[in-house]
């Protein structure tokens, strides 16, 4: 009877155990499906959620206001058409950024770089200069032009005695030239004086 006993308790036990193992499998199996469907809505909520924004119509962007002002070569005006090493530049640049812009005519850069601090303007093209106080209210882009002064001097070797200097001055082209004008003219004018004198009589 304890033998029969046992081997009952030993079959419900090994029953118990397979019940328990499948249950465990189903658990598994239904946690795995609940962690795969909430991934999957993780990864295509963005998408969902961006897919609205795109559908929206474009919003019209406001033409740039580009203030500038006549000074060739830089910006040259023709019956109202702008053209110019700085017009071309800009609107090269317009195109490769994607923007629309308007261009704005002052008659001096103060007035040109007033209208910019005061918003009325977005950016400004033409010769203007970039000095240290102008750079406190205003950024510039890199330089585009490079302009300076220049002084000439006689070379100090060529200069050493004046004397030289005087034989040159003497014996030049420009000066003989000057001086054979001159004789040519003298003897004319004496010729017509004696032509005119010769007949009169001395009293």
């Amino acid at each position: 009877m304890r033998n029969a006993i046992a081997t009952r308790f030993g079959y419900f036990g090994r029953h118990n155990r397979k019940n328990k193992t499948r249950r465990s499998i189903v658990l598994y199996t239904a946690i795995g499906l609940v962690a795969g469907i909430l991934a999957l809505l993780l990864i295509v909520s963005p998408g969902l959620a961006q897919k609205p924004e795109l559908q929206q119509s474009p919003k019209i962007q406001q033409p740039l206001l580009v203030a500038t002002r006549v000074i060739p070569p830089f910006v040259l005006s023709n019956k109202g058409e702008l053209s110019g090493f700085s017009i071309d530049l800009w609107r090269s640049i317009a195109t490769q950024i994607g923007v629309e812009s308007k261009f704005i005519e002052y008659s001096t850069v103060p007035e040109l770089l007033s209208a910019i601090k005061d918003s009325k303007a977005n950016l400004g093209v033409a010769a203007i200069s970039i000095t240290a106080e102008r750079q406190q209210n205003f950024d510039f882009s890199l330089p585009i032009f490079a302009g300076g002064l220049q002084i000439m001097v006689r070379n100090p070797e060529s200069n050493q005695s004046a004397f030289p200097n005087i034989l040159q001055l003497f014996f030049s082209a420009s000066l003989l030239q000057v001086i054979s004008v001159a004789l040519v003219l003298i003897v004319v004018a004496a010729h017509i004086i004696w032509l005119s004198e010769r007949h009169h009589s001395c009293q």
